[in-house]
């Protein structure tokens, strides 16, 4: 049996949330600002500034607003978005929830196990499964990427989130459906779950000591 995590940190994208394939989101920006997909992925991954971060990681980190990110993208746009047309995209990426993901949440709630989240996100996105997801009244303590200001796996985000639950790295089981997220949060001293479906997570947390009424 492993050791009785205080604390169960769920992502969100992947674990609690749908987000489209990768392909279909780059294909349906290049054509929503009518540029090549290269050119795309340039202005998006490619090192931007002396942190050696991208665009893209630089707005799930808080550097970057939607307004910059907007600007950089609509200078190389054939078809210029405005901010409404563009927030309309990003929020497309989110295709809705796994139910029985946020049902197990839900139990576990009820049940008082303490219930956080860390996601890579944006402002973006944030704002928006905080007002259409149910599950998010299961979540006592919320962490976004662009709020800690660092993304999984960087070991500091986890000792940041683990601090603010004023919790010790092993009382806290990371659920991420990223293997280099749950290899990242092991690395700092964290429990974690590789999410690969609700049954697992039930497995994992049966093992973990919680009882099967919860969990069932």
């Amino acid at each position: 049996m492993t050791h009785v995590p205080s604390w169960l940190v769920f992502d969100l994208g992947g674990v609690l949330v749908d987000v489209a394939p990768g392909d279909v989101t780059h294909a349906r920006l290049a054509e929503a600002f009518g540029m090549p997909g290269a050119r795309l992925d340039e202005l998006l991954l490619a090192a931007d500034g002396d942190d050696g971060l991208s665009r893209i990681q630089r707005f799930e980190t808080g550097t970057l607003g939607v307004d910059e990110l907007l600007a950089a993208l609509n200078a190389a746009a054939s078809r210029p978005l405005s901010r409404q047309a563009f927030v309309l995209e990003l929020n497309a990426m989110l295709r809705g929830c796994f139910d029985d993901t946020a049902a197990l949440v839900s139990r576990l709630s009820s049940a008082g196990i303490d219930i956080a989240c860390y996601s890579n996100t944006n402002p973006v996105h944030w704002r928006h499964i905080q007002r259409r997801f149910a599950f998010f009244d299961d979540i006592i303590e919320p962490f976004a990427s662009h709020v800690v200001g660092h993304r999984k796996p960087d070991p500091e985000g986890y000792a940041r989130v683990a601090a603010a639950l004023g919790a010790d790295a092993g009382a806290c089981l990371l659920i991420d459906d990223r293997i280099e997220n749950v290899e990242g949060a092991r690395g700092a001293g964290w429990q974690a779950h590789h999410f690969t479906g609700v049954a697992g997570l039930r497995d994992r947390l049966s093992d973990a000591g919680m009882a099967d009424e919860v969990i069932a």
